[in-house]
């Protein structure tokens, strides 16, 4: 599966985070990687439009996994969760600005 604004994306967090891209895929309960993973999903679905399906189907790992980590961030922000308001504006920052 392929996405160029995907491919961005994960590109952007991966930077953000300091992650390997072989991280960013291995399933791992390691709390930066979730975190960065859960962001992933919720960006995706909200600043690209990419369907829980597609979203899961790029990363290979189950639809689930995508809605319950979107979810899990949303929550977050509800809550006025500082350190993720300030990643996420952070990372849409760089995405507006090709990654720079």
């Amino acid at each position: 599966m392929h996405s160029s604004e995907l491919d961005f994306l994960k590109l952007v967090i991966m930077n953000y985070f300091d992650l390997d891209s072989k991280d960013f895929f291995f399933k791992s309960s390691l709390n930066n990687i979730v975190y960065a993973r859960r962001i992933f999903f919720y960006l995706a679905d909200f600043q690209f439009n990419k369907k829980h399906k597609f979203i899961s189907e790029y990363l290979d790992c189950p639809k689930s996994s995508v809605s319950f980590g979107k979810n899990k961030i949303m929550r977050l922000l509800a809550s006025g969760d500082k350190e993720l308001i300030n990643d996420l504006k952070i990372i849409k920052k760089l995405l507006t600005n090709n990654g720079k």
